[in-house]
């Protein structure tokens, strides 16, 4: 049952000089945590690896980016040292970063090699010690883990045990921002989403909640596998009728490498390197030549339960066009919100936020839903273009505390998707006494002539 002499090490299939991404954890004792560390200094550095690098007393985290050639030979070096032993490497090839911006925010345009006093840590308080790893939960494989979930959702009649014939509850150890866009769901099966804004939430959250564990199978997962093994030994840690913890090995990576169309997984799988989340079906792209011969990209995202033909033109619709359409669009606001809330928390500050249209009504209510928990923006300016108040959400009487410049249509009527009076109920939604409004006659676009770009120019001139 337990996967870790089972996996297989991925060292690649012939990559070549494609560009590659690799992630591996080991829980063991280093005796020489800053010799270790110099080991993958001057290592990494001349294969022209880059990525993060954590060295600790008890073990090693690493996500690295470089060519696949590069990444093999790092492989195959911590193969030969036991102390990487049964160390499931999870080797991927992938697009080259073409962010800088991105790239640079996920740590993969250098390499960072760090000495930390634990991989993870579990608990905030430095008075408390963490549970010992050797108690960390028993390894499922993927097909092991997957296995137990089809005999919860009774599609199967084979298990691993049926996790030891208890109640079956899945656990996910991630925070509320991975969670959001993807996740486990099984029919018959009890899922807890701890929805923790950090890791160091979870042992709170896990005594709380501990009726709900006792007596029970616990099947818990992550993004890589990492998270679970810390948490498992604190929930085993935990005594009689706390017992029965497994983890899926690996990870969701591994999951979906092993059941490409999701299996029981829906959703995206957040990662931290350039990649950001992986997508079970991938982006569309195409590419357009404009006026001025510079190319530019641009990438669809396809609903994972769409069915149209992503392969066909635009075409116009068949029925009458309905300029306040947008009042009655309320899916993927919690999506597009999800997304904004992950990114922003992994790719670290930004000055300010601009929205334009659907765009500039989720910047508004993501504001307005930071000010709630934050007590205030975490932008210190936003710029909100034919915006509109979103239909979800509650703004409340609250003014959003936060300068900003509002630039839409004027009352003649030349905006013709989204009326002038939403554009102005959304400015008076903010603080008055530092907001901006710009009214123009060039229709549903950001002007870019004078007079109204020069207000646009003043405006950002205060804060960039």
């Amino acid at each position: 049952m337990d996967a870790t002499g089972q996996q297989e090490q991925h060292t690649g299939n012939g990559g070549g000089d494609r560009y590659g991404v690799l992630l591996y954890y080991k829980y063991a004792e280093v005796p020489d945590a800053a010799e270790l560390a110099a080991f993958y200094e001057a290592h990494c550095s001349g294969l022209a690896l880059v990525g993060r690098v954590r060295v600790g007393p008890d073990g090693v985290n690493a996500t690295l980016g470089g060519r696949m050639t590069a990444l093999e030979k790092h492989v195959a070096e911590l193969s030969s040292n036991a102390l990487f032993e049964g160390t499931d490497f999870k080797l991927a090839s992938c697009d080259d970063p073409v962010d800088e911006r991105v790239a640079r925010e996920c740590g993969f345009s250098s390499l960072s090699v760090r000495v930390v006093k634990e991989l993870v840590t579990l608990c905030s308080n430095p008075t408390s010690a963490p549970p010992e790893i050797s108690s960390a939960g028993r390894h499922l494989s993927a097909a092991e883990f997957h296995s137990v979930l089809q005999n919860v959702a009774g599609t199967s009649l084979d298990a691993v045990a049926y996790a030891e014939k208890k109640e079956v509850v899945v656990l996910d150890a991630r925070n509320v921002y991975e969670t959001r866009i993807g996740k486990f769901n099984v029919p018959n099966a009890k899922t807890l989403d701890p929805e923790i804004r950090q890791y160091s939430d979870l042992p709170s959250w896990i005594d709380e909640h501990a009726e709900q564990l006792r007596g029970k199978s616990i099947l818990m997962y992550c993004t890589g596998g990492i998270l679970c093994e810390m948490a498992s030994a604190y929930i085993r840690s935990k005594g009689e009728g706390f017992e029965n913890v497994f983890q899926l090995f690996g990870g969701i990576q591994r999951y979906l490498e092993q059941f490409p169309d999701g299996g029981y997984f829906e959703g995206k799988n957040f990662v931290f390197d350039h990649r950001v989340d992986l997508a079970l079906r991938p982006l569309l792209r195409q590419t357009f030549t404009s006026v001025c011969d510079t190319k530019t990209e641009i990438a669809w995202l396809i609903a994972p339960n769409s069915h149209c033909n992503p392969e066909q033109d635009w075409r116009a619709a068949d029925v009458p066009f309905d300029p306040l359409q947008y009042q009655q669009q309320t899916e993927g606001f919690e999506e597009s919100y999800t997304y904004l809330e992950n990114a922003i928390s992994h790719m670290g500050s930004f000055d300010g936020i601009l929205g334009f249209s659907q765009g500039a009504a989720m910047a508004a209510l993501f504001c307005r839903q930071q000010q709630k928990i934050c007590g205030s923006p975490k932008f210190r300016f936003g710029m909100f273009c034919s915006g509109y108040p979103a239909p979800v959400g509650d703004f409340g009487n609250e003014p959003i505390k936060l300068p900003s410049l509002h630039c839409f249509g004027n009352g003649d009527g030349h905006d013709k998707q989204i009326a002038n009076r939403a554009s102005a109920e959304l400015a008076g939604l903010f603080d008055q006494d530092c907001c901006s409004v710009v009214e123009h006659d060039m229709g549903h676009i950001i002007p870019t002539r004078s007079p109204y770009i020069d207000r646009i120019k003043d405006f950002l001139s205060s804060f960039l």
